[in-house]
Parts: structure tokens; C-alpha cells; sequence
């Protein structure tokens, strides 16, 4: 009796619509249910992240830097420190550069305690320089060209270069003097260059030779860039300031040169007095026109004035 009547109600109620109420509350829980997570988007597939250029781009220019900087984090400790970049650096890189490093982790090999700490501190400190000179490099291409900040940036550069060169220098003459057997001669190389060489992989003499070469190439030509660069900068200041910024800058700058080198200057142009030597041409020569008469025509009185000036055509242009 019982079940029978639990069948009636429950037939009852799957046949009878939906009240008010009820389809209130189901909306209600609709809304409820998008709002119960406002800062979760939609889900996003790993393969559409995977295929987006942009961040396939972003992912090979931070692979590019993380393997340069993280030879020379594993190699020494002593690290130049990372600099935060101007302004706000992308969602886009930041979400690369945690893919990038979750990757390199995972494919190092299996190493103790210790040896694992040590490569997390400097796949860290790799991914971070990698990210900070993304966003730098990055930044400088949405800008307009800014000469001041390109002349800052050359100067940072030459003195990079300076020290690779420098460095470079010192151990090929390290290497002549062990070679020459001189006294005082170090027998092993400076930690610098260590550095250097395990970056642009110089593993044999011919290959120190290249990268110095390169490198006094590259510093012969940010240098004149440079001298460009102040060139155009005291130009733009001396037309914004005007004549007499000039004239003011002359007069406390006053130019002396040396009355020496004045007459080395002037002397392969000019050159020096030698003595006259007759040679036999000109004997022939003067024998052949005989001696010169004492008195001109004019001063005889074989040639007027005015036959003279009609001669000679001055009196045509006006010079007497």
C-alpha cells in the first residue's frame, strides 16, 4: 500500500511543470556556479598554447640567452647581479620563461643533494637575466629611437668589449711568455678568460686569435659610432644655444699653433730655395735670341700709347 502510493507521488511530481520559484532558483544557481571562479578564463588547450608564434618566438629567444647565461652560472659564482627591467614586463614572457625553465630542468641529468641545489640556483638565475634582457631588447623595439639612451647603451658595450679584449690580450701574451720560457710566467690561465672561453668555446690557439680579432672589430666600429652619436648631440646643442655659444667657446678655447709645425706643414708644399744652375739648353736658347734690346718700342717712340692699348686690348675691358 505504501509503495504504491510513493509511486503515485513520484509520478505526480515528474509530471507537474516548474514553478516560479523554482526556475528562479535554477538560475540563481547558474549564476552561481560562472561566478564561483571569477579569475579562472575559460580552459586553454596546451597544443593551441604550444602552436601560438608569438610565444614560440618568446620561448627561443629566452633559450638562446638561458644557455649562454646558465654556462656562465654553473661555471662561478661570481655573478653580475640581475636587473629589473623599466616599466611592466609581459604576462606572455613570464609564462615562457617558466616553460622554458620547467624544460631545462627536466632534462638535466640526475645529480645528488647538493649538485641539484646548485643547478636550480643558477637555471634560476639564467632564466631571470633571460627574461630581464627579453624585456629589455623587447621594450627598445616599441620605442622610438632615443639617442641618449643608444649613446648610454654603446658606452656599456665598449667597456664590455674593453675587458673581453683586454682579457684576451693578457693570455696570449701569457701563452708567448710560457712558450719563450721567461720568469714570472703564469702557468695557468685567469678566471676571466675561463669565463670567456667557455662562453664563445675557444678551445684551441687559432680560435683566440678569431674571437680577439672579432671582437677589435666590434669595438673599432661602437667606438666610431660613438664619436657619431657626440658628433650629432654638440651639433644639435650649438644650433639650440647659437652663434655666440660659439664665439664664447672659441674665445676661452683659444687655438695656438706652434709656428713649427706650421713650416713642417707648409714645408713638402712649398718646398726650399736652391741656387740657380744654368744648364746648355738655356745657353743655346739665350744665343739664339741674342741680347735684349735697352729700350722697349713704347719707350723709343716706335709704338703710341693708344696703339699699344689697341694691341694689347686693355682698353677694351676697361683696365685703364
Amino acid at each position: 500500500m505504501h509503495t504504491k502510493r510513493r509511486r503515485e507521488q513520484q509520478r505526480a511530481g515528474a509530471s507537474a511543470p516548474l514553478g516560479a520559484a523554482s526556475a528562479e532558483e535554477l538560475q540563481g544557481n547558474d549564476i552561481a556556479q560562472e561566478d564561483s571562479y571569477p579569475d579562472v578564463g575559460p580552459p586553454v588547450d596546451p597544443e593551441a598554447t604550444r602552436s601560438d608564434p608569438v610565444a614560440s618566438d618568446l620561448e627561443e629567444m629566452l633559450i638562446q640567452r638561458f644557455d649562454v647565461y646558465f654556462k656562465v652560472a654553473i661555471g662561478s659564482y661570481d655573478r653580475r647581479p640581475v636587473r629589473r627591467p623599466e616599466g611592466e614586463i609581459p604576462k606572455d614572457l613570464l609564462a615562457a620563461g617558466n616553460a622554458v625553465l620547467a624544460r631545462k630542468l627536466g632534462s638535466l641529468p640526475a645529480a645528488n643533494g647538493r649538485q641539484c641545489i646548485s643547478r636550480l640556483n643558477a637555471a634560476v638565475y639564467a632564466i631571470a637575466r633571460s627574461i630581464a634582457a627579453t624585456a629589455d631588447s623587447l621594450r627598445q623595439e616599441r620605442m622610438p629611437d632615443d639617442p641618449k639612451r643608444r649613446l648610454k647603451e654603446l658606452i656599456e658595450l665598449r667597456r664590455s668589449q674593453l675587458c673581453v679584449v683586454s682579457t684576451l690580450t693578457e693570455e696570449i701574451r701569457r701563452r708567448q711568455a710560457l712558450r719563450q720560457r721567461k720568469e714570472g710566467a703564469k702557468v695557468r690561465p685567469s678566471q676571466n678568460f675561463l669565463r670567456i672561453a667557455a662562453v664563445h668555446r675557444i678551445r684551441r690557439r687559432g680560435e683566440l686569435g678569431l674571437v680577439l680579432r672579432r671582437f677589435k672589430d666590434q669595438l673599432n666600429v661602437t667606438q666610431l659610432e660613438i664619436r657619431k652619436l657626440e658628433e650629432t648631440r654638440r651639433r644639435k646643442l650649438v644650433r639650440r644655444k647659437g652663434a655666440s655659444f660659439v664665439v664664447q667657446e672659441r674665445a676661452e678655447f683659444p687655438s695656438q699653433v706652434p709656428v713649427a709645425s706650421v713650416r713642417e706643414y707648409w714645408l713638402p708644399i712649398v718646398g726650399m730655395s736652391r741656387p740657380f744652375e744654368v744648364r746648355p739648353e738655356l745657353e743655346e736658347w739665350s744665343r739664339t735670341l741674342g741680347p735684349l734690346p735697352r729700350e722697349t718700342p713704347l719707350q723709343s717712340g716706335e709704338l703710341t700709347e693708344g696703339a699699344s692699348r689697341s694691341r694689347t686690348g686693355f682698353a677694351r675691358v676697361g683696365w685703364y
